[in-house]
């Protein structure tokens, strides 16, 4: 791994995608194309909505990115996207980068890793937050993001609250086949993945007031069990 310049960076990207140019609708945002990402201009035009649509809300993280090709480079201020499902690199203060989703294999934040998947919906690869492995198999967690409308007063039709953007999840698990299959964060489902080591995994889960809903407890049980297993 090494630290480069962005320049660089997009020109390493730019060098293998066959990706064709493509809009992306972002929020109060607009898209200039570019083959291995677009820039997205911020704007202040348009409706406040309150609440999130990145993982990091503003605060962009150092961020390791995994090529198809294999090479991975370093970003020093990096943030992902929910609700356009894109990596952004933020440049300036006012300037932010869109990388070509194609272009990328795993995305590594220290304590988020992302792979990409292709989404048959969508026709196109999307980022799945990696859970944890077990037996060749992997759980991922999906996120979305919608607006959920604020509240209006019925008599003068003016808004009482504001829109706010609110993230959902959905949870899957690799299959035999290559495909997903959805998960419920359920005690019994999740045991059902460790087979065998299911008592195991379920005494140290009550040893240490592990949760089987909580993605950083869930984490804690697939490294006990691979260490254990």
């Amino acid at each position: 791994m090494k630290k480069i310049t962005f320049l660089t960076l997009v020109l390493a990207l730019s060098a293998f995608t066959t990706h064709a140019q493509y809009d992306v609708n972002v929020f109060n945002t607009e898209v200039r194309p570019n083959t291995s990402g677009m820039w997205v201009v911020t704007s202040n035009s348009g409706e406040e909505i309150e609440g999130n649509y990145r993982l990091y809300d503003n605060d962009f993280q150092k961020g390791i990115i995994t090529t198809k090709e294999g090479k991975k480079f370093e970003i020093p201020a990096l943030n992902y996207n929910i609700k356009a499902d894109q990596l952004e690199a933020k440049i300036s203060k006012d300037s932010v980068f869109a990388f070509n989703t194609s272009s990328i294999v795993e995305v590594d934040f220290g304590k988020n890793k992302f792979k990409t998947l292709f989404d048959p919906k969508k026709y196109s690869p999307t980022f799945y937050e990696v859970i944890g492995s077990f037996n060749n198999q992997t759980v991922l967690k999906h996120r979305t993001v919608k607006v959920k409308p604020g509240i209006v007063n019925p008599m003068t039709q003016q808004k009482q609250t504001p829109d706010r953007f609110v993230q959902e999840y959905a949870y899957f698990v690799t299959n035999e086949k290559g495909g997903l299959d959805e998960l419920k964060l359920k005690k019994r489902t999740i045991l059902k993945l460790f087979d065998d080591s299911a008592e195991k995994v379920e005494d140290y889960a009550s040893e240490n007031d592990l949760s089987f809903k909580e993605d950083e407890d869930l984490k804690k049980l697939f490294n006990y069990y691979n260490k254990n297993s």
